[in-house]
């Protein structure tokens, strides 16, 4: 099959499946690599087996924290019990208490984690410490700057992190 000028054909291999000692499987793709690529498709190889390694314990932390809210939730109420007590530490210390409120909101965007009802829970402490058209202001800066502030955060953080990994999967192609 002819390749667009300036491509190669990417090499065949296939999959080789072997029994390890120890009674494991384990997949070598890189053991038929062809030369001409070398240690590079080896190093890819590699870093996908360590994301998808990362990405496997990710899931398994989200299932974990899923299976401790229910039970919690059917127990101890433990959370819901920390939550009041958040709303009332904050309505108490406020105005202070909005820097942290701001911060749990921040790390809570960023870990892709819901905060809409913290935004519910702010709107009621504002609106009742300042009345309904201040309180409105207030809470809508107060939000504003914390999602623009997780974003912001989010985007150099991806930028950074992730600029080597991207500019090898593009030198690949």
């Amino acid at each position: 099959m002819p390749t667009p000028r300036g491509y190669q054909a990417a090499p065949q291999h296939e999959v080789i499946d072997v029994d390890l000692d120890d009674g494991t499987d384990q997949s070598f793709a890189e053991k038929t690599v062809s030369s001409s690529m070398g240690n590079r498709d080896t190093v890819v190889a590699e870093e996908d087996r360590r994301r998808l390694r990362q990405l496997r314990l990710f899931i398994i932390a989200l299932c974990v924290l899923f299976v401790l809210g229910v039970v919690d939730s059917l127990t101890t109420k433990f959370l819901r019990k920390a939550g009041i007590a958040f709303a009332a530490w904050t309505f108490e210390e406020a105005p202070n208490s909005f820097l942290l409120f701001q911060f749990v909101i921040i790390v809570l965007i960023m870990c892709c984690l819901p905060y809409g009802p913290l935004s519910y829970l702010l709107g009621a402490i504002v609106t009742q410490l300042y009345g309904p058209v201040t309180g409105f202001f207030v809470g809508f800066f107060l939000l504003f700057s914390a999602t623009m502030t997780a974003a912001v955060s989010c985007f150099v953080l991806s930028r950074h992190s992730f600029k080597e990994t991207v500019q090898r999967k593009v030198k690949l192609l």
